[in-house]
């Protein structure tokens, strides 16, 4: 077998997430860090893989080794993408210092300025990171950065702020111009246009935020059959059946079988999880796990190989050895400790609404954990859920024949959870909480902390939360538009998909 050159293969992984398909990036990255992990380059693919996926502490730990291995443009590179990593990980201080050289250099690239807005800006310091954009000069195949960073703001940027009209037309007509720039990056393109479409749908502008969001659909380089993701389904619930639950063990000694530390809000991407764990998170008692593909990971190194979707299953809960659950329980753990060395919070929540396809293996590797499942207006959430799609990892929500399967799949997975927790052979502490009700009720809220175990935060801070995830809402900004005349026959096949036939 011929042997190709490491400098061409590293381009190829390079021109393939430019593209904006990380699905084969992935094994790419995970190939090239087989054969070739002691090169810098490649480790450096890793990080910015790992920044994709919201990994933020293992992007961070990657590359404060890396900065020291390499010169340069590849240093430089580095440095940025160190300092995304830290913004990622919210240490807004660290990333200014970390980036605080390039801003310094006579030729500073458009990268590094835009992250130093954003840095700025979420540490409190608006007007220096608006004035570090307004006086940037960057090329023009750079221009995109500065671009994307006024999206950022501006759409972080309270509906009550006396600047937020000022910054949402700044940053409309930059994305309007660099979206119309050939020989953009795909990726970069794609996500330009989808905020240029959550702007202009918050304007009411919903004709010229479709024509975005249609754009930045054909960009996508995912074509999925829905058909591979309602065949996994299908098998997880066949062998999720009682006659392997009765046969199913339960991790009973060490420090994973005692910990009441693991917290899960799971529910249909958009349906409320995120509000829910932010709500959670408020509290003194709590800490979001700062790994949110921990349980993946976990459950894809210790207990069964990724299906053709990527996503990691446990075909036979039965099969699995004492030793088994018991490394994927100490796995986990160690993914979610603080990654300071401080003490673990009372509580950590993860919140990652695809943890529904392993969710069930948490009552072995957790006896004593708890989940809260969310529910929301199918409507509702399946228009979240849409909007949602610049998650990598939602790879069927580009259509509305995938989003029906993949609504579909969701709410018939955490039915079966539901059920096997509330049985004898795996039970589980676990409640069911209404999206309506959290935002609209103190009361609810009051229940989800006591379910929690841990304090309530100040009524003004929990107000704070919902108003962060409801300001946008389906009435509010006219996001429907791209939705609105498919919703109610997708709702209506994702509830009668039968996984058995598809």
């Amino acid at each position: 077998m011929t042997s190709v050159p490491i400098d061409r293969v590293l381009e190829e992984v390079r021109r393939t997430f430019r593209r904006g398909d990380l699905v084969k990036t992935v094994g790419m990255i995970r190939e090239l860090a087989r054969q070739a992990g002691h090169d810098p380059r490649s480790r450096h693919l890793q990080a910015k893989l790992a920044i994709e996926f919201g990994q933020s502490r293992e992007a961070v730990g990657l590359l404060e080794t890396l900065v020291f291995e390499m010169t340069g443009d590849e240093l430089r590179e580095a440095t940025i993408d160190l300092a995304r990593a830290r913004e990622l990980q919210g240490d807004y201080e660290g990333g200014l210092t970390t980036i605080r050289p390039e801003l310094e250099a006579d030729d500073t690239p458009a990268a590094a300025i835009a992250v130093a807005a954003r840095l700025r800006f979420k540490a409190g310091d608006e007007a220096d990171a608006i004035k570090l954009l307004d006086d940037a000069t960057p090329a023009d195949n750079e221009a995109y950065e500065i671009a994307a960073t006024r999206a950022a703001i501006a759409l972080a940027t309270p509906a009550d702020h006396p600047d937020r009209a000022a910054r949402e037309k700044a940053a409309i007509d930059a994305l309007t111009t660099e979206s119309e720039r050939v020989g953009l990056p795909a990726s970069s393109l794609m996500r330009l246009l989808l905020d240029l479409g959550e702007l202009n749908a918050r304007q009411g502008n919903d004709e010229a935020a479709t024509r975005a969001w249609k754009r930045s659909t054909h960009l996508s380089p995912y074509r999925v059959d829905p058909r591979s993701y309602g065949q996994a389904v299908g098998g997880l619930l066949k062998s999720w059946g009682d006659s392997n639950l009765s046969r199913a063990r339960v991790n009973d000694s060490g420090e994973a079988a005692e910990s009441e530390r693991p917290l899960f809000v799971v529910g249909m991407p958009g349906g409320g999880a995120q509000l829910v764990a932010d709500l959670l998170a408020a509290s003194p008692d709590a800490a979001r796990t700062p790994d949110p593909e921990a349980l993946t990971a976990a459950v894809g190194r210790n207990l069964a190989p990724a299906n053709a979707g990527g996503q990691p299953v446990v075909p036979d809960p039965s099969k699995l050895s004492g030793k088994q659950i018991a490394g994927a329980a100490d796995h986990y753990l160690k993914r979610t400790a603080p990654s300071d060395g401080a003490d673990p919070a009372a509580r950590v929540i993860d919140a990652f609404e695809l943890n529904l396809h392993t969710l069930g293996i948490v009552a072995q590797l957790f006896p004593k954990a708890r989940v809260v499942f969310v529910k929301r207006p199918t409507d509702d959430a399946l228009i979240a859920c849409m909007l949602a799609h610049r998650d990598p990892r939602l790879l069927y929500a580009a259509d509305q024949g995938g989003l029906a399967v993949f609504a579909g799949g969701i709410a018939r997975l955490a039915d079966l959870w539901a059920g096997i927790f509330s049985s004898d052979d795996l039970p589980l502490a676990h409640t069911v909480v209404d999206f309506d009700a959290i935002v609209g009720d103190a009361s609810a809220r009051d229940e989800l902390f006591k379910f929690a175990g841990i304090t309530a935060p100040p009524a003004d801070e929990a107000e704070r939360v919902i108003a962060a995830h409801t300001r946008f809402t389906q009435g509010q900004s006219g996001i429907a538009a791209r939705f609105a005349p498919h919703l109610p026959n997708i709702a209506q096949t994702a509830k009668q998909i039968g996984f058995d036939t598809i």
